[in-house]
């Protein structure tokens, strides 16, 4: 599986615009085959931090997603609505406790 994360601080004057982008893309992003799911996050007490959280089938998903017209206006929106944007991209190693701690040793 392959995983992007990308965390943005929105300009508070702007938080209601980019929900409104995120409510669209998450529609469509659900429709993905190749998507295991898509999730965001609000901050509680700093309503204006964002973070959003994809994962993919493949690595070849991911970057077909990237290639997307949605990620395209993903990424529009967090250069002009968000003060501060990063995204990190990652390959799941293991899921579960047991195996993840026999993997690392």
């Amino acid at each position: 599986m392959s995983i992007f994360q990308m965390k943005m601080t929105v300009r508070k004057d702007k938080v209601d615009e980019l929900l409104g982008t995120l409510r669209a893309l998450t529609c469509n992003f659900s429709e993905y085959k190749e998507s295991l799911s898509y999730d965001v996050y609000q901050g509680v007490e700093q309503t204006n931090n964002f973070c959003i959280i994809a994962d993919l089938k493949s690595e070849k998903a991911l970057k077909d997603h990237f290639n997307s017209r949605n990620f395209k206006i993903l990424m529009g929106a967090a250069r002009t609505l968000s003060e501060d944007f990063k995204l990190v991209i990652a390959n799941d190693v293991k899921k579960g406790s047991f195996e993840l701690v026999n993997y690392i040793n």
